[in-house]
């Protein structure tokens, strides 16, 4: 991470002074450090690129341009690591309607973006939509890819997590006299939203980091 963080920063220096701070290529390099510092666990840092090459972006592209609505989606990620779900949502909301116009419904870019909804509403406990949301990326997904892709696995293990903890919830609001209490069920339900945030969004994550956590959390439902 330092060393991968000092050439984007040697990067970023050249271009600010070769082609200016609003050039195209230096906004990437932007977007590329708040990426990095996401990873990090610097979200402060990373919010201040995000909105920088955001800013940037719109102001060289338009706001519905698709590289503009890439970070925005990237600043939709960023809120809902940090559990700021309301700005989250508005953020992928904002990339979906970009993309669907931009791209149309079906394209896989907008499937991910239907996917981070999911993904959101799940951890918010807003079940329905959530299963809406990976229903439709699903959907997609299996045209795009057919039924053995790599996304469609994700989506696959989302959906049993969710169903698994809808199942759990239900249980501890109806069954009288059940061991678990209800600390240990809500304790419960957050462990299994939180096994499906695992599934982290495609801007950030390389193929090999994805298999091995969905193969984690494979192991963890008890499915391998």
């Amino acid at each position: 991470m330092q060393e991968a963080e000092e050439m984007y920063l040697r990067a970023l220096r050249g271009k600010e002074e070769a082609w200016g701070p609003k050039h195209t290529s230096t906004l990437d390099t932007v977007n590329n450090l708040g990426l990095l510092y996401s990873d990090q666990g610097k979200m402060q840092e990373a919010e201040e690129m995000y909105l920088r090459a955001l800013r940037g972006m719109e102001e060289a592209w338009g706001p519905k341009h698709t590289s503009t609505l890439d970070t925005v989606n990237n600043l939709g990620n960023l809120y809902s690591n940090q559990g700021k779900m309301q700005e989250a949502e508005e953020m992928y909301l904002r990339a979906l309607r970009g993309k669907e116009a931009a791209w149309g419904p079906k394209h896989t870019s907008t499937l991910d973006t239907v996917n981070n909804l999911g993904l959101l509403y799940s951890n918010q406990g807003k079940m329905q939509e959530a299963e809406e949301m990976y229903l439709r990326a699903l959907a997609g997904y299996q045209e795009a890819e057919g039924n053995h892709g790599r996304r469609v696995e994700d989506l696959r293990v989302q959906l049993s997590a969710l169903d698994a903890n809808s199942r759990s919830s239900s249980a501890s609001m109806t069954l009288a006299g059940h061991t678990t209490t209800h600390r240990e069920a809500r304790a419960q339900s957050q462990s299994n939203r939180s096994l499906i945030g695992v599934l982290t969004q495609e801007n950030s994550e390389g193929s090999i980091r994805r298999r091995r956590k969905r193969d984690l959390i494979l192991r963890l439902l008890g499915r391998r």
